[in-house]
């Protein structure tokens, strides 16, 4: 009998999150450069006006499970899924 693997797809955070009091944004995307089979996620955190990022204050790298860990922990403590695009604030 022959062990069987199953791959599951774990979708990857993608997106912006917004502090409840509007002064943070928080922007996930895939590492380009990570590896299919073990992808990384890069966050980029920015300073905001009002909900509007202006000014980037740190990028980092993380696994896919750290960075769905810090997406659903944001969410949980009221940080807003926001959909507008990175052009629009760089």
């Amino acid at each position: 009998m022959l062990d069987r693997h199953y791959r599951i797809s774990i979708s990857t955070p993608t997106g912006w999150l917004i502090s409840s009091n509007g002064r943070l944004a928080l922007f996930f995307f895939r590492d380009p450069k990570s590896l299919k089979r073990l992808p990384r996620v890069l966050t980029q955190l920015w300073y905001a006006d009002n909900g509007m990022p202006t000014r980037l204050k740190n990028i980092r790298r993380l696994d896919l499970s750290s960075a769905i860990d810090a997406w659903n922990d944001l969410l949980s403590n009221g940080w807003i899924i926001v959909d507008y695009h990175k052009e629009e604030v760089s």
